[in-house]
């Protein structure tokens, strides 16, 4: 299984919603978001611990949500290339976790809560 948690801006869109495919979950993610060209990519980060799929994360992120950060900044310039490769209509973190990754993150949760 795997499991898909949006943000949006500060909400909550969706948390931990269950796929029984990763291309599923990642397909899931294009509801927020269009491609300007037919060529246009989003790019997950993907983390795997002791040979096994934990998480896949990516981002998009409006110029404007950048606040004081620097237009010649990394984060400025990847802020300006996604939104010159897609239309969204703000600040978004996606993340998909495998069954392994969502007990790694709540044993984690547990131990800062303590």
């Amino acid at each position: 299984m795997y499991f898909l948690t949006i943000t949006g801006g500060d909400e909550m869109l969706c948390e931990r919603t269950p796929f029984h495919d990763y291309a599923e979950a990642v397909a899931a993610c294009g509801e927020f978001y269009e491609p300007k060209a037919p060529g246009a990519v989003l790019n997950f980060t993907s983390v795997v611990v002791r040979k096994k799929f934990v998480r896949s994360y990516t981002h998009l992120t409006l110029l404007a949500d950048l606040g004081d950060v620097p237009h010649d900044s990394p984060e400025a310039f990847l802020a300006a290339k996604q939104s010159n490769a897609f239309s969204f209509s703000r600040s978004y973190v996606f993340v998909i976790e495998s069954s392994e990754g969502v007990r790694e993150a709540d044993e984690r949760a547990s131990e800062v809560d303590e």
